[in-house]
């Protein structure tokens, strides 16, 4: 055989060589692919007809991979798609719908938000208050001091009395100053259906006329619970000087002696006021005990005093007059 006939037959042999080692079979169908239409993956090459693609992320993948996942009619492998922690449906991964929690996905359907700082929780959380109908989240939300109800942190109807919160339903106000006060605090007092706190009540309340007329004129000008001292203030409008007296014991509650007195000095019950002048006396009222008269009275306690008063002239031109006093809790902001 001549040498250029051989030269020929290896040439041959070469590129047969060559194109049988570019050459590939798919691994699934057996069938050669050219070089142009090879996919590689893994240490194996396929055919186009035997791999399909993330339609996200454009990964191949071998045809039926258990990797992939048919979403809304289109191939997704399961590196681009998040199910819901808690109801397990399928999202694309980075879909708006999810939200993380605990670094965990939830679709917007298993997810709630505080009505007030808007964090986002599983629905459902017990963490979760219910006010008004909306989820509120425990650092947005505190209690009634006085109820325990739950209310929402910046609600502008909490009140704090004395740096703790209370509800609206448990707080009245001064009707004077507007000074909040918990419902039911003793320190209010009752005038004409309102409350008042002590400072504003005597501005109202005060004075209390007892009697007016062309000889003299009666009036409480204050009272002081904590000691049960009335201040009464007499005016003396003739020109003689005039005494006042009760005629018998007042009776306490309809029933009951009491006397009215301040331990020696002018009391209510007993008092000179000179001519043209006006007196301010004190009293206290006492019931009568085992050792005799003891046991302050206060308004607070609801009482009712009723005695007759006796006012006259101590000179020349006598006169006197009569008329009856009583004096009750009401009249001082106690009701029942």
């Amino acid at each position: 055989m001549s040498k250029k006939r051989l030269t020929f037959i290896a040439v041959l042999l070469f590129c047969m060589l060559a194109i049988t080692g570019c050459a590939k079979k798919c691994a699934t169908c057996g069938k050669t692919i050219e070089e142009n239409e090879q996919v590689k993956i893994g240490n194996d090459y396929y055919c186009q007809d035997c791999v399909e693609y993330c339609t996200s992320c454009k990964t191949a993948y071998v045809k039926g991979d258990s990797a992939l996942t048919t979403f809304n009619g289109k191939i997704y492998c399961n590196n681009c798609l998040v199910k819901c922690t808690s109801c397990g449906t399928t999202y694309l991964k980075g879909d708006s719908a999810i939200v993380t929690i605990n670094e965990k996905p939830y679709c917007k359907d298993c997810v709630e938000y505080c009505a007030s700082c808007n964090t986002a929780y599983v629905k459902g959380d017990p963490t979760l208050i219910t006010i008004n109908e909306k989820s509120y989240c425990k650092d947005c939300v505190v209690y009634c001091t006085n109820c325990n109800k739950a209310c929402v942190k910046d609600d502008s109807s909490l009140v704090t009395i004395n740096e703790k919160p209370y509800c609206e339903d448990c707080v009245e106000y001064c009707t004077g100053c507007n000074t909040a006060y918990v419902k039911g605090d003793p320190s209010l007092l009752t005038y004409k259906e309102h409350y008042y706190c002590k400072e504003c009540f005597d501005e109202v309340a005060f004075p209390i006329i007892l009697e007016d007329n062309e000889n003299f004129s009666m009036a409480i000008t204050s009272y002081d619970d904590d000691t049960g001292l009335f201040a009464i203030n007499i005016l003396n409008k003739t020109d003689e000087d005039i005494s006042s007296y009760d005629e018998s014991s007042p009776v306490l509650d309809g029933k009951k002696k009491c006397v009215a007195e301040t331990d020696g000095t002018h009391s209510f019950a007993y008092g000179d006021i000179p001519a043209n002048e006006d007196v301010t006396l004190f009293s206290t009222f006492r019931e009568n005990g085992d050792d005799g008269w003891e046991n302050i009275l206060k308004m607070s306690d609801i009482h009712t005093f009723e005695f007759v008063m006796i006012v006259c002239s101590s000179g020349d031109d006598f006169w006197d007059d009569t008329f009856k006093v009583k004096l009750s809790s009401d009249m001082f902001g106690y009701v029942k």
